[in-house]
């Protein structure tokens, strides 16, 4: 359907799209029936900016779009920018922090991730794999972290085979099994959380106390030994 309003003109598509036209046929807005908001129009009927509705759980959110030869690169108002092909899939998707997810599937999942240096953690890099409801990032250390589809981590494997499991909604494991290492034999611990203190409690029933900075403070037998002052 066509309608007029003053010097412009909408276009109403079967699909709830409206197009509006100013008096020497620009476009100058294009609206999805989802309430994408599409504006800014240059000479060539390209979009400069959008503005896109909360959907999906996802807050309400607007970007500007510029053009690279035959890339498109939107740019959100938390500075991530997300780059889609000629064909519309994404190429490339760059975080505020300077994460860097490359690598996407035709279902629009990346498969690889770059990690900037932060926190005293240097940079590193991973690569994505799927695996039902779950993503597994498998890092350049070889360390393996599993996510559930709410981005959960339920699952920490270090190279040497120490796991990580039961992870709390901060993030931190209360659980590890680690294998025979250096004559050891595999042992496993229950992991609790007090104040800036890691208790890592063993199946002997000895306890280890570490600071925040990962130091042990305390080490404790079953049989009630006791020791303190590491160095």
């Amino acid at each position: 359907d066509i309608t007029y309003h003053g010097i412009d003109t909408v276009y109403t598509y079967t699909d709830h799209t409206t197009v509006t036209y100013d008096s020497n046929g620009n476009t100058i807005d294009e609206k999805l029936a989802d309430g994408t908001d599409y504006t800014n129009f240059d000479s060539n009927g390209d979009p400069h900016h959008v503005n896109t509705p909360a959907h999906d759980g996802q807050p309400a959110t607007s970007a500007d779009i510029t053009y690279h030869g035959i890339d498109t690169v939107y740019t959100y108002t938390d500075h991530t920018t997300v780059t889609y092909d000629s064909n519309g899939n994404i190429t490339d998707e760059k975080l505020a922090d300077g994460t860097d997810y490359t690598q996407f599937d035709h279902a629009g999942n990346p498969h690889h991730v770059d990690i900037p240096p932060e926190n005293g953690n240097p940079a590193t890099s991973a690569n994505i794999t799927y695996h039902g409801n779950d993503t597994v990032y498998t890092y350049t250390d070889h360390t393996t972290v599993t996510y559930d589809n709410n981005g959960n981590t339920i699952d920490e494997k270090l190279a040497d085979g120490t796991d990580y499991t039961q992870f709390d909604s901060n993030g931190n494991p209360h659980h590890v099994n680690t294998p025979a290492h250096d004559g050891q034999p595999a042992t496993s611990a229950d992991i609790t959380y007090h104040g800036i203190d890691t208790v890592y409690t063993y199946t002997d029933h000895t306890t280890v106390t570490y600071d925040s900075n990962g130091n042990t403070i305390d080490e404790k037998l079953a049989d009630g030994t006791d020791y303190t002052n590491f160095d």
